[in-house]
């Protein structure tokens, strides 16, 4: 008979509070923009963490936002990248880049 986890039962190799992610994040507070040139949507956003694989967003209103868009990232170096949204809690968003896709 197979033996099936329950619920209460710890997954192997979990540690509460342990980062699961794959890629360091650094956290910052950079003005950035949200924008999709096909929805004619302009939507200011700080940007709160960044990694290889995405970024942390937090935008200013709870407003509809595009599955795919590009992130404007103000500074010294503007960087411009390819989003897709994968999380949104309130104010709080979660993208993951997608530079080989066009919006």
């Amino acid at each position: 008979m197979d033996k099936t986890r329950s619920d209460d039962e710890p997954r192997q190799g979990y540690v509460p509070g342990q980062e699961r992610r794959g890629a360091k994040r650094r956290n910052l507070r950079i003005p950035s923009l949200i924008f999709d040139p096909a929805q004619h949507v302009r939507l200011p956003c700080t940007l709160v963490n960044l990694s290889e694989t995405g970024a942390g967003l937090q935008i200013d209103r709870k407003s509809t936002l595009p599955e795919r868009f590009i992130l404007l990232i103000a500074g010294a170096e503007a960087l411009k990248r390819v989003c897709i949204c994968v999380r949104r809690n309130g104010r709080s968003v979660g993208v993951r880049f997608n530079d080989t896709q066009n919006v």
